[in-house]
């Protein structure tokens, strides 16, 4: 994200509204906005920056959020999608002004840990093979790596395959943002 422009490789999931994301507002980063889904979840969410999986051997997604902008009700994280029928992420939530770890996949949500009080970044990665399953990991530190979630089936639907993204929407309306410093798309092949 270092430059005022996205690269080709990226798509956005809606027409992307031009208000709730940013590469000038903070150089070298993403800035998301949060936007309403009246309640209706990852689907509605606007501005879900992605870019298509790439079958291979070995594929690793890792990005690096900074959350102190986010606000209560809010949700940001990485996913996996496809054409508007399955998906699942991993992602953090505020809420009552604490920070708490979620997975979701389909519109089933399990709570995680809470995040030390203080952190203000947080690092969360995807992994894939040709099993096509995806497992999602999350670390305080860009080091230690702890999976959460289980394994998730990826499926192709509406004549899409599987699809990888930035995400952050707020069901409350109470906005908030994070700042993505980093997208890494590592792939390996025999």
């Amino acid at each position: 994200f270092g430059k005022p422009t996205l690269h080709p490789q990226w798509m956005w999931n809606h027409v992307p509204d031009s208000s709730k994301w940013s590469l000038t507002e903070r150089p070298g980063y993403l800035r998301l906005y949060a936007s309403p889904t009246n309640g209706k979840g990852f689907f509605k969410a606007p501005n879900t920056l992605s870019q298509r999986y790439m079958r291979s051997d070995s594929a690793v997604v890792t990005i690096r959020l900074e959350i102190a902008g986010m606000r209560n009700g809010q949700k940001a994280g990485l996913a996996h999608f496809n054409g508007g029928k399955n998906y699942a992420f991993l992602a953090v939530a505020k809420q009552d002004d604490a920070f708490r770890m979620e997975f979701e996949t389909d519109g089933r949500n399990t709570a995680g840990i809470a995040l030390p009080p203080g952190q203000s970044d947080l690092f969360l990665r995807t992994s894939m093979g040709v099993a096509d399953k995806a497992v999602f990991e999350y670390s305080f530190d860009g080091i230690t790596y702890h999976e959460w979630g289980g394994p998730y089936p990826m499926k192709a639907a509406n004549f899409r395959g599987d699809m990888m993204g930035v995400f952050t929407y707020n069901d409350s309306g109470r906005g908030g943002r994070v700042d993505v410093d980093w997208f890494h798309y590592r792939v390996s092949n025999r």
